[in-house]
């Protein structure tokens, strides 16, 4: 009886890659890091495409295509990220005094600001 309880609660090999592999079918919550490790390996992905793209002729095109891209993760557009990023201002906290004493103006503290725009149509045009 013991030995069938031991077989019960360890799988064998062959059980465990099957487990594994059901893992990768089914869905979950994706983690802050696996996240982190998403956003920083697409952007890895959009240095590399535009340093190795041929129709970019000079460095200016492939500079701005790369940071076009970006500005496509960040608001959501980018097939290559599955979500939006929002760009959340987190300013030190004695800069708000600091510039009041200084008579300049402040960041406010939590200020989103691209939650109503698209970064991409607005990146290297007039503003």
């Amino acid at each position: 009886m013991a030995n069938l309880m031991v077989e019960m609660f360890e799988p064998s090999i062959y059980q465990l890659i099957q487990i594994k592999s059901m893992r990768l079918i089914m869905s979950k919550e994706m983690s802050k890091e696996e996240m982190r490790d998403l956003f920083l390996g697409t952007c890895e992905m959009i240095a590399f495409h535009w340093i190795n793209n041929v129709r970019a002729v000079d460095c200016k095109d492939k500079v701005e295509g790369a940071i076009f891209s970006i500005m496509n993760i960040f608001d959501g557009s980018s097939g290559s990220f599955p979500a939006a990023i929002d760009l959340v201002m987190r300013p030190h906290e004695d800069d708000k005094q600091y510039c009041i004493d200084e008579d300049s103006d402040w960041v406010v503290d939590g200020q989103v600001i691209n939650d109503d725009v698209h970064l991409h149509d607005m990146i290297f045009k007039e503003r």
